[in-house]
């Protein structure tokens, strides 16, 4: 039982991570769509540049799901998702006479569905790692390989759209009929706060996230055709916002205030080593909306803190709601965001007054909780590692990181998502938990079967490219054997 859990959470992760690509695409729909409004620059090619990458988001996800799921993120993968999702879309959607290819009741609104972009992703994502090796018969050799996935992946979608023409007008009703609840649920705003952080440290908040921002239905019937919390903003749905409108005091006041109390707490001695730390995560957290770099300086170390960062969260959600705060952030829920929706918010000014009590609540918790219980945040911590002073150029830094989790011999997969590098290995003991730390690593997770996730930043992304150039070269080297990467 614990080793199919495992399995189904390692799945999860995968799909969540996977899903990255297409949710960043969507600040740049929002701000187009933003400053064409009348009030700012009134361009309406903008407005209609927005609705386009808003239109085509289903097709974004099944793109990027199916090269997430890839593990060498061939193009090939990518082709075979927008492939699966037309045939769902087609063999789904009303052929006029209000059925579908299969003779079943059309599903509504199938090819606005994100769902549906997923599901086709998973399946052509799957056929992807399945197939692309496979080798056929001389007379067909050249449909072997990854020219065999699209075949592939076409029958795949034709079963997939047969079952779905049984499941999905069920589980379409279903899904609204959550949505709809969860609106009118004076516990769906705190719940949703409290989950997405809570789920952080998993990969798993992601999934919750698209179904609130991207498919979340609104109660009001003149908008039933628009989903989502971040579309129906846009399209002027006053309810939406109901579940994100408190990530804006959070992200600008209230986790810069968590920062402040664990920068107070800290060592005499150790107050201006975790300055830089803490002062430049704050500062992105507030600019920004990214809050990663500040949680992760205190999840792993203390659950305890962590839960209470996700009640805080909740209780947020439900403030904002109760006082008719409306706000929805693309690029994350910062002072760009907020200065970009501030003519569109409803009392916008309202939350900047949460949004100081909120990092007041946030400090003086911490600060007690803290000292309560002893808890070794950033410059607290016992014992100090042996490479202290270490001081690595940009070059040298992605080097000394693959030193210290065992060189290039000792990995098996290397990935990355937005803030993590994501590592499995052979032997774990190999990997210098003291020294990376030392290099700004801000924690080092063990999971299950090798598994290892090392906190980095924001730099990831150009740490990870770097890492894996020295990979190569070591392997051409001779260094990996024949391990494959």
């Amino acid at each position: 039982m614990r080793k199919m859990f495992r399995k189904i959470s390692d799945a999860l992760q995968v799909l969540g991570r996977s899903m990255l690509l297409a949710i960043s695409v969507m600040p740049a729909a929002a701000i187009l769509n933003r400053i064409s409004d009348a009030d700012l620059l009134n361009i309406p090619f903008l407005k209609t540049a927005a609705w386009t990458i808003f239109a085509i988001l289903p097709i974004l996800f099944a793109v990027s799901v199916a090269g997430g799921i890839a593990k060498d993120k061939n193009v090939a993968a990518g082709l075979s998702g927008v492939i699966v999702y037309e045939i769902l879309v087609r063999t789904l959607q009303d052929g006029g006479d209000g059925l579908n290819s299969f003779g079943r009741a059309a599903v509504a609104n199938v090819n606005s569905n994100i769902l549906i972009g997923i599901i086709a992703g998973i399946i052509a994502g799957l056929a992807y790692e399945y197939y692309k090796d496979k080798q056929l018969p001389a007379a067909l050799s050249f449909f072997s390989g990854r020219r065999l996935v699209a075949i592939m992946a076409s029958l795949f979608a034709i079963i997939g759209a047969l079952v779905l023409s049984f499941i999905f007008p069920i589980l379409d009703v279903g899904i609204n009929r959550l949505g709809v609840l969860l609106g009118d649920a004076a516990s769906g705003p705190f719940l949703f706060g409290f989950f997405n952080r809570l789920l952080i440290p998993t990969g798993l908040h992601h999934i919750i996230n698209t179904y609130i921002q991207m498919q979340l239905p609104s109660s009001l019937p003149e908008f039933a055709e628009i989903f989502g919390e971040i579309p129906r903003y846009f399209a002027g749905d006053p309810t939406a916002g109901t579940f994100v409108s408190g990530f804006f005091p959070m992200m600008m006041f209230g986790l810069p205030g968590a920062a402040l109390a664990m920068y107070s707490t800290a060592k005499a001695e150790s107050k201006q080593k975790v300055k830089g730390l803490l002062l430049g995560a704050a500062f992105t957290s507030f600019m920004t909306g990214i809050t990663e770099p500040i949680e992760f300086s205190f999840m792993f170390v203390s659950p305890i803190l962590f839960v209470t960062h996700a009640i805080l969260l909740g209780l947020s959600n439900v403030v904002c709601n109760v006082l008719g705060i409306k706000i929805v952030g693309v690029g994350g829920s910062g002072i760009i965001d907020y200065v970009l929706q501030f003519n569109k918010a409803s009392k916008p000014f309202m939350v900047i007054v949460i949004g100081l009590l909120l990092g007041a609540a946030y400090y003086f918790t911490f600060v007690f909780l803290i000292k309560k219980f002893n808890i070794r945040t950033p410059g607290r911590e016992q014992t100090t590692s042996k490479n202290q002073n270490a001081n690595y150029t940009a070059d040298e830094k992605p080097m000394k990181i693959l030193e210290f989790i065992g060189g290039a011999s000792n990995i098996i997969t290397l990935d990355n998502c937005i803030t993590r590098l994501r590592l499995q290995v052979k032997d774990f003991d190999k990997i210098d938990i003291d020294s990376l730390k030392d290099l700004g690593i801000m924690e080092v997770i063990k999971m299950s079967n090798g598994k290892v996730q090392l906190i980095v930043g924001l730099e990831v992304e150009q740490l990870a490219p770097k890492i894996k150039e020295f990979m190569s070269s070591e392997s051409m080297n001779g260094d990996l054997g024949n391990e494959s990467l």
